[in-house]
C-alpha cells in the first residue's frame, strides 16, 4: 500500500492519504511512503520502508550555480 503524507490531494499520486500533522507511528503495511517531512521520512526509513519525496527538488540552472 502507498501512503501519502499530505494535507492536500496530489494529482497523479494514488494511495492512502494521511495528514502529516497527525503522524504518530509507522504503519507497517506501507510499501512506499510519499512525504516531504523529514521526521516521517526518517521513521519509515528506519523501519526499512521505501520513502519518496512528494515534491522534487528544483534543478539549478547554470546561471544559479555561478
Amino acid at each position: 500500500m502507498n501512503i501519502i503524507y499530505s494535507s492536500t490531494h496530489i494529482e497523479g499520486l494514488d494511495g492512502a492519504y494521511r495528514n502529516p500533522a497527525l503522524f504518530g507511528d509507522v504503519d507497517t503495511t506501507a510499501e512506499v511512503v510519499y512525504t516531504d517531512h523529514n521526521h516521517i521520512k526518517e521513521a519509515y526509513e528506519a523501519a526499512g520502508v521505501k520513502v519518496e519525496p512528494i515534491t522534487k527538488p528544483k534543478r539549478r540552472t547554470k546561471k544559479e550555480s555561478k
